[in-house]
Order: structure tokens, then sequence, then C-alpha cells
């Protein structure tokens, strides 16, 4: 018997008391608590054999475009295009500027970021008036058929 075992220990048992480094042993496990019960959240969705035959729905239930609006599909692809271009201008003209010292291809390539950032703004701007006067063409014409239905 070695110093580290112990005496009152069943010679039977002799060879079950070692325990790799990463497997606890049967008191660590009664002792431990109980593993966590894990819902998939993926389950709350359907599945794409469920529902997804309805029209501009693709497998994901997210859609395919079919039912976007051109003009707005159009805007958010030329926002975001122009914001890349801005900030790329913006961000590498400061630094040609301040870190290469070349001043003059700095700042022209800042002036060009900052102008499509401003035709940007000017693009998305056009855009919220053309929502402006869509939704009210489509209120008045809301208004009229309400209208229509009340005077019989």
């Amino acid at each position: 018997m070695t110093p580290f075992e112990d005496g009152d220990q069943d010679p039977a048992d002799r060879g079950s008391g070692e325990f790799a480094f990463d497997e606890p042993s049967p008191a660590e496990a009664e002792l431990a608590p109980d593993p966590p019960e894990v819902t998939n959240p993926a389950d709350r969705f359907a599945s794409a054999d469920e529902d997804a035959s309805g029209p501009g729905s693709d497998a994901n239930g997210f859609g395919d475009g079919t039912d976007l609006d051109a003009r707005t599909h159009r805007t958010f692809v030329v926002c975001v295009f122009l914001s890349n271009a801005a900030l790329l201008g913006v961000s590498l003209g400061a630094m040609l500027w301040y870190f290469r010292g070349q001043t003059q291809l700095g700042m022209g390539i800042s002036v060009l970021g900052l102008l499509a950032a401003v035709r940007t703004l000017q693009h998305y701007r056009s855009w919220q008036r053309y929502r402006r006067e869509r939704d009210a063409e489509r209120d008045e014409q809301i208004d009229d058929v309400d209208s229509i239905g009340t005077d019989v």
C-alpha cells in the first residue's frame, strides 16, 4: 500500500480509484449541478417544408424581395455604395495627408469622400420625399374609397 491510498479501501476496488484529469470522480459528479436544459431557438420558426409556399417567401422565411418597391431597393443600394465610398475617401485622404505628407492628394480624396457623403444624403432625402408623397397619395385613395362607401 502506498502512502496515498486509503487504508480502509476494499481490495476489490483497487484499480477503480484512478481517474483521468478531465474525468470527474463519482463524488464530484454527485456534487455537480444538473446540466441545464437547453432549447433550440431555431425551433420557434417554421421549417422549410412548412409555411414557405406563400408569395414572396423563401426557405428562410425572409422573403425574396418581390414585394419590395424598386425605388426603395435602388436607393438602398446607391446609399450603401456612396456611403462606403465616402468613408473610404475621407479616411484615406486624411491618412495620406497626415502620415505621408501628400497634402494635395489627401485633400482631393477627402473632398471626393465628402462629396459622396453629401450625395448620399441628397439621395436619401429624395427617397424620403418620394415615400411621403406616395403615402399621402395612398391615404387620399383610402379616404376616397371610404367616402364612396358612406354616400350610399
